[in-house]
């Protein structure tokens, strides 16, 4: 693949790169509320706090410094792109946070993993994937039992057990509908509750080492609620995640991604070049105006490599901005199926 005549590997620094073979909803999430929504102020996007945006960039390095092996939970992913390092460099010097994670970033990232667990649970009975027998048995399987390693920990997945159990006996005695999905349902709420103690808990106990930057993991892998955390995420997995439904549209998506990608790229790197073909003006003219000004005002006074840069993340900002049932749809209009 080329723009302007040289190779696109030969354009890009090793950091830029890296962005596109490591693509992070994190480090788009920080390029979408200051660069890309259309609440502009001032080029500042939303114009949020530095604290607020401190508090998403979940792992506050580069892509080129992504450390998976190390032990510590702010090197596992990229935090930002190197389109918003300059960005990343003025929040972390006004929060004083520099490479560290900022504190409220650990109370972020629990309240998404609780509520993603639970959701998944309760989409996974609704759907039919789990009901309450196969539930009930697997929180109280030795698997997961075995991997307590505190009495803090058994005590609350036998209390998650137990709150299973007495919702399942309310709905029955109150004669709901479907008494096994609205215990599920009921029970959900409970541990959620459960769960934010936990997660507030963990922060509370682990306070100076997370105000010191020392904290290396996540809040509920050093809370009573670890093995309980674990065992949600492990039965959504199984029995829905892996299920034949969910893998064949996993399958159908990737099919739909990859032409996305290769039809789009494409167009970024030779709308309004030497190389532009009618369909890569009609292409990318059908594509978010936003993006595409944005794109094009990034590119002004740049090297070739930048300029590159900057046309290869409008193709990922517009995709990664489609939701999955447009980007289906659009895949098959690509394709003339809906012509």
């Amino acid at each position: 693949m080329r723009f302007c005549g040289e190779p696109v590997e030969d354009l890009l620094s090793e950091q830029m790169k890296a962005d596109f073979l490591n693509f992070e909803g994190n480090a788009q999430a920080l390029r979408v509320l200051t660069r890309l929504h259309l609440l502009m102020y001032l080029g500042k996007g939303m114009n949020l706090t530095y604290a607020l945006l401190n508090t998403i960039i979940k792992y506050p390095v580069s892509s080129v410094k992504i450390d998976k092996k190390s032990g510590d939970i702010r090197t596992k992913k990229m935090g930002y792109f190197f389109s918003e390092q300059e960005l990343f460099t003025e929040i972390t010097a006004k929060t004083g946070a520099g490479e560290f994670r900022y504190p409220l970033t650990f109370i972020l990232e629990a309240a998404d993993d609780l509520a993603y667990k639970t959701a998944d649970i309760e989409d996974a009975a609704v759907k039919g994937y789990v009901n309450y027998e196969l539930l009930l048995n697997e929180l109280r399987s030795e698997k997961y039992r075995s991997m307590c390693r505190t009495s803090e920990e058994a005590e609350e997945l036998e209390k998650t057990v137990a709150s299973l159990e007495k919702s399942f006996n309310t709905a029955r005695e109150f004669n709901m509908h479907d008494p096994e999905l609205k215990a599920i349902q009921r029970w959900i709420v409970k541990v959620q509750s459960s769960l934010v103690y936990s997660a507030s808990g963990a922060f509370c106990g682990n306070y100076s080492a997370i105000m010191a930057g020392d904290f290396k993991g996540e809040l509920f892998e050093s809370s009573s609620a670890r093995v309980l955390m674990y065992a949600l995420g492990d039965i959504a997995y199984r029995y829905a995640f892996r299920s034949n439904d969910i893998v064949k549209s996993e399958l159908s998506e990737s099919a739909a991604m990859k032409l996305l990608l290769d039809k789009i790229v494409g167009a970024a790197l030779r709308f309004d070049t030497d190389g532009e073909r009618i369909y890569d003006r009609d292409l990318v003219q059908v594509l978010s105006e936003n993006y595409l000004d944005i794109c094009r005002r990034s590119c002004e006074g740049k090297t070739l490599g930048e300029q590159c840069y900057y046309r290869l993340l409008f193709a990922t900002d517009c995709i990664s901005g489609m939701t999955d049932s447009y980007a289906l749809e659009f895949y098959r209009k690509l394709l003339g199926l809906d012509a």
